[in-house]
């Protein structure tokens, strides 16, 4: 059975982690924090890191100024901005660097650059394309530990895209609903969700500004550039009386995603063994630390309960 991991996906704990390449980690550093995603407006995190003995709240640098760049064209300037509510988003938009209506597109490459004083903090990545996916062959299962616990079963099939390395996350939540006839019900991560999958690498739990889910995460190392199915058991509570949606993610994430991701996992599964050699924790920000990092997303919705 794998073991649970749990990823904010905000790097303030980012003083115990190394960088991709061997250096001395300083304190008061630049930290960057940046998911992005196709149609979701940019936005740069930017805090420093602080000593593990130091009493000090994390705080956002809001006095750099920088550009964003799309396939090497200057996009614009990030310009700071402070938290606020945005329709659409589950949660209040955090503050950060961003570039005013922008919202990046898969198959393009982006880069920005920060500067604060002397120094010039960089980072760059892609988003991937999304990769659609059917359902099929659903049934009722019983939990392996408890025989009275019921779930839903089903396989998940996709094509790979050939010629290329790609990853992948799979996750869900459960958009619950308190009437039958509502369209507007509440989004969480509840329960849990099985398979047995050989490409199936851990699993993990993260909370995000779009959604909060369990995940997979997993390469096409055994299937590349073919068609692939992959078994899961969602364990939600399908058989309740209430109406429940079962979001269904496949989310193609980059190469830079997917080494930071496997790494945060081993470095976590590490803290447990006192003879386990230090895990470095992947970066790709230049003269600071953190993730840059870019994906994309397929949705599938299984209705149930009652309508």
């Amino acid at each position: 059975m794998m073991k649970k991991i749990y990823i904010v996906a905000i790097l303030f704990t980012v003083v115990f982690f190394s960088c991709e390449e061997e250096s001395d980690i300083q304190f008061n550093q630049y930290v960057v924090n940046s998911f992005f995603s196709e149609g979701v407006p940019f936005l740069i995190q930017t805090t420093n890191t602080v000593s593990v003995f130091d009493t000090a709240t994390y705080f956002s640098i809001k006095d750099m100024e920088g550009e964003l760049y799309e396939d090497s064209e200057l996009v614009g300037d990030l310009v700071f901005q402070d938290s606020y509510e945005r329709e659409g988003f589950p949660s209040e938009v955090p503050e950060g660097y961003s570039v005013n209506g922008f919202t990046p597109q898969p198959g393009k490459e982006y880069r920005f650059e920060l500067r604060h004083g002397e120094i010039t903090i960089t980072g760059s990545d892609i988003i991937p394309d999304a990769v659609d996916f059917t359902i099929t062959d659903t049934s009722t299962v019983l939990d392996d530990y408890d025989l009275m616990t019921e779930g839903i079963e089903c396989l998940i099939n996709f094509n790979d895209p050939p010629n290329e390395d790609n990853y992948y996350l799979l996750g869900y939540n459960v958009t619950d609903f308190s009437d039958t006839n509502d369209d507007i019900g509440w989004t969480q991560a509840y329960g849990w969700m099985k398979s047995d999958d050989p490409a199936i690498e851990n699993s993990y739990y993260q909370q995000g500004l779009l959604f909060t889910a369990y995940r997979f995460i997993f390469s096409d190392q055994y299937f590349n550039g073919k068609e692939y199915t992959i078994p899961v058991s969602f364990f939600v509570g399908h058989n309740s009386g209430r109406r429940k949606d079962l979001n269904i993610y496949l989310i193609s994430i980059s190469e830079q995603y997917y080494k930071y991701v496997t790494s945060a996992i081993n470095q976590q599964e590490n803290n447990d063994d006192y003879y386990a050699e230090p895990t470095q924790v992947y970066n790709n920000i230049s003269n600071g630390f953190g993730i840059f990092a870019g994906f994309s997303v397929s949705k599938y919705v299984m209705e149930f309960g009652a309508r």
